[in-house]
C-alpha cells in the first residue's frame, strides 16, 4: 500500500495543523455512527469507537478506542481521518496515527479543520483494508464565545490596590518579547517579563498583543508574559494587619481582578492566585483567576477580564499574590511562553495602608578601582561547574570565587545578551547582527568615560584596533560595543576602545594604564561555542592569569565577573541557567555562593555600583544587584 499516498496526506495536513493531529468540531456537537465494514461481523471483529463524551469543538481533544483480534494485529495498523469527499486510496488522509497494539486509544487535537462531514477508518498493515469504520463526524465551526462582562468595581469605600506594579508599567517593556527583563515589585522565578504591546517578536514569535488587541480599555504600554518558556512566576506580599480588628469580625470582602489571555491557538496560559496568610504565614484560603484557554478566546490573541470575590478569612494578616505563566519546556532555542496578564488589582472592602511602590534595590557592593568582565558562550551551569574533566581551570577558581548558582540569561541567540549586559536593554536587537542593528543609546563604557575613567574591549585575534573584518574565528560581535552608534559611527572612538587582546598584557604592566573597565572576549572557537569547553577553559587560564598577576590585582581593588551569554539550550530543567563566578582582589568572600536569581542586568547593576556609576535603564536600575558574597570588612 501505499505508505507513499498516506504520507502525501500526512504532509498536507500535519503541515497545516502541526499542533493538531486530528480535529473534529461540531457546531451543534458531533454525531458518530459506526457502520459495519465486514458483513457478518462477530464479537471478535475489529472495533473503532469515538469515546469522547458530549460535543467536541475546535481546539478540544477527541479520543478513539480500537481493538483488533490477533489475526489482524500489526504494528502498522492505523487510524485515518478523511476530509469531506475524500476516498481512501484515491486521496491522502487528512491526518493519521499508528495503532500497533491489540487494543488502545488514540487522541487527536481538534484545531485546524474546515467544517464538513469527515470519515474515520481503522486500516490494516499500512494499507487500505478497512478493519473498522467509517465513523461519520459532523465538523463545524467553534461556538462563538459569549462576551465576558467587565469586572464590577470594588465595593464603595474599598482600600487601595494591594498589588504593586500590577499593570507591568513600572519596568521597561521589551520590544522583542521573548527575552526576560527586570520586573519591579515582583520576586521572579523563571523568565517572567513585561512585553510592550505591539512587540516585534523574536525567535520566530510575532503574534504578541497590540494596542488594539481585545483586552483592558485602560491598558498602558506593557503586559506581563513568560519570556523564553517553561514555568515562570512573580510573587509579592501585601501586609493587611492594620485592618486586623475588622478582618477578624468576618465581614471584610476581597475583590481580585485582572486580564488574562494568550496568543491564537497557542495553549500557553497564565493564572493569578492570592493566598490569605495568618500571622505565622499559614495559608487560610485563596482566590484564583483561572487560565484563559484558546477555546475561551475563540483561538484569537486576546486578554479577557477575570474576577474572584469573597470574604477574607478571619485571622488574615498578609496576602501573597503569585502570578504564573506556563509555556513549553523547549529543547531548542525557539522556546517562549505566551500567556499574558495585565491590570491586576486586589482591593479589600476596608481601608488598609497602600503598599509602598517598587524602589530600586540598594546595592551593598564594595567600591573597586578596576572591573573586568569576561563573557563566554552557550553553556549550562551543570556543563561547567563540577565538570572538572573538561573545565579544570574554571573549577579551580570556584574555591577562590563567589559562585552564583541561580544566574539566568535574557534570551537567544548570543548577541542580544551581550547588548543587555553592556547597555541595560536589548534595544530591539534580536539576532547576531552587529552591522545591521545600531543602538542609539549610552553603554557602560560611556558611563565610565563620563565619570573620568577609562575603558577598553579586548578581542582575541583582532587584526588591529576596531577590526570590522571577519577572519578565522574572529568577528567583531565577540564584543557588544560595535552595536552602539557612538562606537560604530565614530572610527576614532572605535579604534581607541576596541583593541586586540594582545594589547591587554601591555596595559596590565602598570595600574595607571590598566583600564577602569575592561571587557575581554574570546573568538568564536575559544568562547566554548565553536571548539568546546576545554578549549575555552584553556583560553581562560592563559588570559586570566596575567590579570591575577598584575599590579592592578595585587595592589589595588579589582573585581572580575566571569559569566556566559546563554545556556546550551539542551532542555535543562531550569531554562537559561548559566554559570557565573565573581572574583575579587579583595571584598569577595572566597568559596561563597548565592542562590538569588540574577540576570545580566544584575551584573551590570553590580558593575555600576562597584565603580560608583548611575544606571542606564530601568532594567539595571531595578535589577537585584549581586548580594550576599561581599566581605563586610572590605567594602569601600
Amino acid at each position: 500500500m501505499s505508505e507513499q499516498l498516506r504520507g502525501f496526506g500526512k504532509r498536507h495536513t500535519l503541515a497545516a495543523a502541526a499542533a493538531l493531529s486530528l480535529a473534529l468540531v461540531a457546531a451543534g456537537g458531533y454525531q458518530a455512527s459506526a457502520l459495519p465494514s465486514v458483513a457478518g461481523a462477530t464479537a471478535s471483529a475489529p472495533t473503532l469507537a469515538e469515546t469522547t463524551t458530549g460535543p467536541v469543538y475546535k481546539g478540544e481533544a477527541v479520543n478513539f478506542s480500537y481493538s483488533v483480534p490477533s489475526s489482524d494485529l500489526s504494528s502498522t495498523n492505523w487510524v485515518g481521518l478523511y476530509a469531506p469527499g475524500a476516498t481512501p486510496g484515491s486521496q491522502g488522509s487528512t491526518t493519521w496515527q499508528y495503532t500497533p497494539a491489540a487494543s488502545g486509544t488514540v487522541t487527536f487535537d481538534t484545531y485546524g479543520l474546515a467544517a464538513g462531514a469527515y470519515k474515520v477508518y481503522l486500516f490494516s498493515n499500512n494499507g487500505y483494508t478497512v478493519l473498522a469504520g467509517p465513523l461519520t463526524l459532523n465538523v463545524g465551526a467553534p461556538p462563538t464565545p459569549h462576551p465576558t462582562p467587565e469586572p464590577p468595581a470594588p465595593k464603595v469605600g474599598s482600600g487601595p490596590n494591594l498589588i504593586v506594579n500590577g499593570d507591568a508599567e513600572q519596568g521597561a517593556g521589551t520590544e522583542v518579547g521573548v527575552d526576560t527583563n527586570t520586573v519591579p515589585g515582583w520576586q521572579v522565578t523563571g523568565l517572567l517579563n513585561s512585553v510592550a504591546y505591539g512587540a516585534q517578536g523574536g525567535e520566530g514569535i510575532t503574534d504578541f498583543p497590540t494596542a488594539t488587541t481585545p483586552g483592558p480599555k485602560n491598558r498602558g504600554h506593557n503586559v506581563f508574559s513568560g519570556g523564553g518558556g517553561g514555568v515562570s512566576t512573580g510573587t509579592q506580599t501585601a501586609n493587611v494587619s492594620a485592618a486586623a480588628h475588622r478582618i477578624d469580625r468576618g465581614d471584610v470582602t476581597y475583590n481580585l481582578t485582572g486580564y488574562l489571555g494568550g496568543s491564537g491557538a497557542v495553549s500557553d496560559d497564565s493564572t493569578v492566585t492570592s493566598y490569605f496568610l495568618d500571622a505565622h504565614g499559614r495559608v487560610l484560603g485563596h482566590a484564583t483567576l483561572g487560565a484563559v484557554t484558546p477555546q475561551m478566546r475563540g483561538y484569537a490573541t486576546e486578554l479577557l477580564p477575570e474576577q474572584a470575590v469573597g470574604k477574607l478569612p478571619r485571622g488574615t494578616r498578609s496576602i501573597r499574590t503569585v502570578m504564573t505563566v506556563t509555556g513549553p519546556q523547549p529543547h531548542d532555542r525557539l522556546g517562549h511562553a505566551q500567556g499574558y496578564v495585565d491590570n491586576l488589582a486586589l482591593h479589600l472592602s476596608t481601608p488598609v495602608p497602600a503598599p509602598h511602590p517598587a524602589t530600586p534595590p540598594v546595592a551593598h557592593v564594595p567600591g573597586y578601582d578596576h572591573v573586568f568582565v569576561v563573557m563566554m558562550e552557550n553553556q549550562d551551569y551543570s556543563g561547567i561547574i563540577g565538570n572538572t574533566s573538561a573545565a579544570p581551570y574554571i573549577n579551580s577558581l570556584v574555591p577562590k570565587a563567589a559562585n552564583l548558582t541561580n544566574a539566568v540569561a535574557e534570551t537567544h541567540p548570543s548577541d542580544p545578551n551581550y547588548v543587555a549586559l553592556a547597555g541595560g536593554s536589548l534595544f530591539d536587537v534580536n539576532n547576531n547582527t552587529p552591522f545591521t542593528s545600531t543602538v542609539d543609546a549610552p553603554n557602560i563604557g560611556d558611563l565610565v568615560t563620563k565619570a573620568g575613567g577609562s575603558w577598553r574591549g579586548y578581542m582575541e585575534n583582532a587584526a588591529g584596533p576596531c577590526d570590522t573584518t571577519s577572519h578565522g574565528a574572529y568577528t567583531i560581535d565577540d564584543l557588544p560595543f560595535y552595536f552602539f552608534k557612538d562606537v560604530k559611527d565614530n572610527p576614532a572612538n572605535c579604534k581607541s576602545h576596541l583593541l586586540p587582546l594582545t594589547q591587554m598584557s601591555t596595559d596590565l604592566q602598570k595600574t595607571s594604564t590598566t583600564p577602569t573597565f575592561s571587557w575581554l572576549s574570546a573568538d568564536d572557537c575559544d568562547d566554548m561555542e565553536g571548539c568546546g569547553v576545554t578549549a575555552g577553559d584553556t583560553w581562560l587560564k592563559n588570559t586570566l592569569t596575567p590579570i591575577f598577576n598584575s599590579p592592578a590585582w595585587k595592589t589595588q581593588r579589582s573585581l572580575l565577573i566571569l559569566t556566559w551569554d546563554e545556556d546550551a539550550a539542551d532542555g535543562q530543567q531550569q531554562l537559561q541557567r548559566i554559570p557565573t563566578l565573581v572574583l575579587g582582589s579583595q571584598g569577595v568572600r572566597a568559596g561563597s555562593t548565592s542562590d538569588v536569581r540574577y540576570t545580566h542586568y544584575s551584573m551590570l547593576r553590580t558593575v555600576e555600583a562597584a565603580l560608583h556609576l548611575p544606571s542606564l535603564t530601568k532594567n539595571d536600575l531595578y535589577a537585584q544587584p549581586i548580594t550576599g558574597i561581599w566581605d563586610p570588612a572590605r567594602r569601600g
